[in-house]
């Protein structure tokens, strides 16, 4: 990069350069940090006790000599931080530090803790896989744009347009969603591509299917296709739904089968279109179709997503929980959307969100309950959605009954077995409320529920406890110019800042090596578009203890700071003026810093340069300080 300079050797040189995979997928060492509970895992070795309702988890710190728990771990986060050590990190920095392991023995570590094969790549990243991607992208780009211009445009489309016109999906919602149309012809794709892209192009992102007889065919003929989008709004595969009375022999929908750019258990349709508003609301509406998806959007329930033709899955509310921190499950009130509701508690409720179930009535979906009843009564209904443990209780009760002993144990049985795969509610307040309510309900004796839930906890989490280890680090946050840790507090709480900011300022103006790190990895991760804030940096830094304990500790004092709070605040109807003045700050040390070495250059050629020109380029510097100190306005 043009602005990448030499940092001290104090910073581990993979602070400047991208991860090494060590033969291990990126994806594979996500999931693995998805499904690590941290307060388990720091339980392990350190006794915690769950305070705010199990929102932290304090102990005694294995780091150093501490006599008050000073450890604290936040399960919403997936982050520890000791508060008089300064030590933190994640799921990866603790094994590291506590096994004294290397980060592709702490992967092999926690992936045999949850009983999962480590699968393996070959090498680093290079240039030439980047450029395959990338040409993979661009298939992909151009198929949307083919089928959605098809759509709009082509006469032989008319019938299409027309059925999502009775949809009620006007052309601004089909240009907003990218939807398009595959016509009834078999390789329509493969012969609009030639010169462009080759069938092999094609057929690793599944467009096209490969016959056993040699050569391709096209996926999703005839019909209605809805784009899937990653993150930075890229098209990564097609859901495709039939017409009305169009052969359905294969599905009503049919998705991309998964390629090396879709993972249907990690992606959520229209996340691109949602995050913004589950972010602002805390909220995420999550629903079954696409049609069911665009239908919410269409009424201003912007907040919703839909998942890719699966269950709910970890990966899915691991990405939402980064946003919002209350997910509402919608399925159709029918028998089969009851089950699969069920099944989704069970799997979800593990995650530390607030996680409610919708079952909509008579059998309807969210497009007939928007179209008859529309937007408000909708939210209604999310609003008063019961907590996902209420609904798994009522459909306990409504197989076996409470009116025999035979039923109240069935139906104690499996609850408990469901709380005994949630452990990050362990000694939480929360935990302590449903058993008083089971126990209610029940009519049975708290003290033995508690008994035998700890019960079934300890025949599955049988495990040894290592020995802590110390491992000192130097830590340079303390010393840092308060104007850059406050920019990188910034960016980590309202990333969308980061063109504000690169507009005034650029790595040279840090002055602390840590931060002008930071900065840098987070220039990095904009440019390849993954850059969302602090969460983005901790992941991206799986190899580098000593950042992430930074990260921990910025993050901490951005929220103890409430630095969202004070870019809120408004003076003289102006959103940004803590982040100006920040900028402000540091602008105005550069500019010390340049007059000071103005001021050495012309004490070396003052005697080749008239007293005038001397008194005039100092009276100009008099006066760049002086509007840098006090900026007449706030712009």
């Amino acid at each position: 990069m043009l602005w990448r300079t030499q940092l001290p050797s104090l910073i581990p040189a993979t602070l400047l350069e991208s991860s090494v995979s060590f033969g291990i997928p990126d994806d594979f060492k996500e999931l693995v940090r998805e499904r690590t509970n941290i307060v388990d895992l720091v339980a392990e070795t350190v006794q915690l006790q769950a305070v705010r309702g199990g929102a932290d988890n304090v102990g005694l710190c294995p780091f150093h000599e501490d006599r008050n728990p000073s450890l604290h771990v936040y399960p919403d986060r997936g982050t520890y931080r000791c508060w008089v050590c300064d030590q933190g990190g994640d799921c990866f920095s603790w094994v590291m530090e506590i096994e004294r392991l290397s980060f592709p023995e702490t992967i092999e570590f926690l992936a045999n803790r949850l009983g999962m094969q480590v699968p393996r790549t070959q090498g680093r990243p290079n240039p030439e896989g980047k450029q395959r991607r990338q040409s993979l992208y661009d298939v992909l780009a151009w198929a949307e744009a083919e089928m959605h211009n098809y759509l709009r445009g082509s006469k032989e489309a008319a019938h299409v347009r027309e059925y999502l016109q009775r949809r009620g999906y006007g052309d601004d919602i089909v240009q907003r969603f990218r939807i398009g149309y595959h016509p009834n012809d078999w390789e329509w794709f493969l012969n609009r591509s030639r010169g462009q892209f080759s069938s092999q192009q094609m057929h690793q992102v599944r467009l096209v299917g490969e016959r056993e007889s040699g050569g391709y065919y096209d996926n999703f003929v005839d019909r209605v296709i809805f784009p899937i989008r990653d993150d930075r709004e890229r098209p990564i595969a097609f859901g495709g739904r039939v017409l009305p009375g169009a052969d359905d022999s294969k599905g009503k929908y049919w998705n991309s089968p998964e390629s090396d750019l879709f993972h249907k258990s990690k992606e959520l349709y229209a996340f691109d279109h949602a995050r913004q508003t589950i972010r602002k609301t805390e909220t995420a509406i999550v629903v079954e179709g696409y049609t069911d998806c665009i239908s919410c959007h269409q009424y201003g329930i912007t907040n919703a997503v839909a998942t890719c033709g699966t269950a709910l899955t970890e990966q899915q509310v691991a990405k939402v929980k980064r946003f919002g921190r209350r997910v509402v499950l919608v399925y159709d009130g029918d028998e089969a959307g009851q089950k699969a509701a069920e099944r989704a508690v069970t799997r979800i409720l593990s995650q530390a969100v607030d996680l409610r179930v919708l079952t909509l009535p008579d059998g309807e979906d969210p497009a007939d309950l928007l179209s008859r009843a529309g937007a408000d009564v909708f939210n209604d209904f999310a609003d008063s959605a019961p907590e996902a443990i209420d609904f798994k209780f009522d459909r306990c009760v409504e197989r076996y009954g409470l009116g025999s002993v035979d039923g109240r144990e069935r139906v104690r049985d499996e609850m408990l077995d469901l709380l005994a795969h949630a452990p990050n509610m362990n000694g939480s307040d929360r935990l302590d409320m449903i058993l008083g309510k089971l126990a209610h309900r029940l009519v049975t004796d708290e003290r033995r529920l508690r008994n035998k839930l700890e019960e079934l906890k300890q025949n599955r989490h049988q495990r040894l406890r290592p020995e802590p280890v110390q491992i000192p680090q130097t830590n340079l946050l303390a010393s840092a110019p308060q104007a850059e840790r406050e920019v990188i507090e910034i960016l980590f709480v309202q990333p969308d800042q980061l063109h504000h900011v690169t507009a005034g300022i650029g790595p040279g103006d840090f002055e602390n090596p840590q931060l002008k790190a930071l900065f840098e990895r987070i220039l990095d991760l904009n440019e390849e578009g993954t850059f969302d804030g602090s969460t983005s940096v901790l992941n991206s830094s799986d190899h580098d203890l000593l950042l992430k304990k930074s990260i921990v500790a910025i993050t901490d004092s951005a929220r103890d700071k409430d630095i969202e709070k004070l870019l809120r605040t408004e003076v003289f109807g102006e959103q940004l003026p803590f982040l100006d003045n920040v900028l402000n700050a540091m602008k105005l040390r550069r500019t010390e810093r340049q007059t000071e070495l103005s001021k050495h250059q012309l004490s070396q050629t003052q005697s080749d340069v008239s007293s005038d020109t001397l008194d005039a380029l100092r009276q100009i510097q008099k006066a760049q300080l002086e509007r840098m100190r006090h900026p007449t306005t706030l712009k």
